[in-house]
């Protein structure tokens, strides 16, 4: 073999091996914002510059994930409606799942119920003492059909004419917050949903004057 192949042959290596980097961080270059560019643009090979970037956004990802840990644990419900804030909740469990995060549906539960306000306080009560555990669309619902229920009985005691009515006559315990095949759409089971649905019986039923139907 001739004396300059070998010399030649590294050579021709390292040019296509540093062509290929350059390549790659071309590439890599043209995915990134500007701000972000700017500041690592004078990084000259592409194994430095994605160690460079993991870093960035490892550090930006924990800054995230404790902005939505305090975000999440500080929710309230507040001027929303049952529908939005639950929704909203588990917007914000998702976006932790997203980071590596997860929220078991208890834990998502029970934070529910800690934003709720002094007006859903038996209804906090309810959920604590039922016998099953249900999951957080079971909860949704139930929440979402006690302020149905709960508006509509503040509405009624604003009228003079219906609260005479209303304060005399027996609300049937079957009536206090949904029919129990309301529920069958929030992927409990026949048997979760069978004492949750007595678990509420006794909630509403006793709700009103401590009442209770035997």
């Amino acid at each position: 073999m001739p004396y300059g192949v070998p010399k030649f042959m590294d050579f021709l290596y390292n040019t296509i091996f540093l062509g290929i980097l350059m390549t790659v961080r071309n590439w890599i270059h043209a995915t990134l914002a500007r701000p972000v560019l700017a500041d690592v643009h004078t990084i000259d090979t592409a194994i430095i510059l994605w160690q460079t970037l993991q870093q960035r956004y490892r550090d930006v990802s924990m800054a995230r994930q404790l902005e939505l840990r305090q975000h999440f644990h500080s929710f309230r419900k507040e001027s929303l409606s049952p529908d939005v804030y639950c929704r909203d909740l588990k917007s914000l469990a998702d976006q932790l799942r997203d980071l590596n995060i997860s929220i078991a549906e208890t834990d998502l539960i029970a934070q529910a119920l800690a934003g709720l306000d002094s007006d859903y306080k038996d209804f906090v009560t309810m959920v604590a003492n039922l016998e099953t555990t249900i999951t957080y669309q079971n909860f949704r619902c139930r929440l979402v059909a006690y302020d149905d229920r709960r508006l509509r009985m503040d509405s009624l005691i604003s009228s003079p004419n219906e609260h005479k009515a209303l304060t005399t006559a027996a609300i049937p315990p079957s009536n206090s917050i949904a029919p129990i095949s309301n529920y069958r759409s929030c992927g409990s089971g026949s048997r979760g949903r069978g004492r949750s649905g007595r678990g509420g019986g006794r909630y509403f039923s006793t709700g009103r004057g401590g009442s209770s139907s035997s």
